[in-house]
């Protein structure tokens, strides 16, 4: 199932409304070569501040873990 959102994370805690920074983030639940699909409510685990693509949602490897906090719900 693929998902779109206008909404990123950007950051190292829980993904919340205030860390938007209006970039298309796709979610597509598994990982990729060359990168880590992220999902929304996912932690940054190396970089402060980085973001996933905008136009592929994926990150640098391990960039982003797939978390979702049972209380995001989007």
């Amino acid at each position: 199932m693929l998902l779109a959102s206008t909404e990123t994370y950007s950051g190292n805690g829980p993904w919340t409304a205030g860390d938007n920074l209006n970039q298309a983030r796709r979610l597509l639940g598994a990982a990729a070569a060359g990168g880590m699909v992220c999902a929304i409510g996912g932690y940054n685990a190396l970089n402060g501040g980085t973001d996933c693509d905008a136009d592929s949602g994926l990150c640098s490897a391990n960039e982003c873990l797939q978390l979702a906090p049972p209380s995001i719900s989007r």
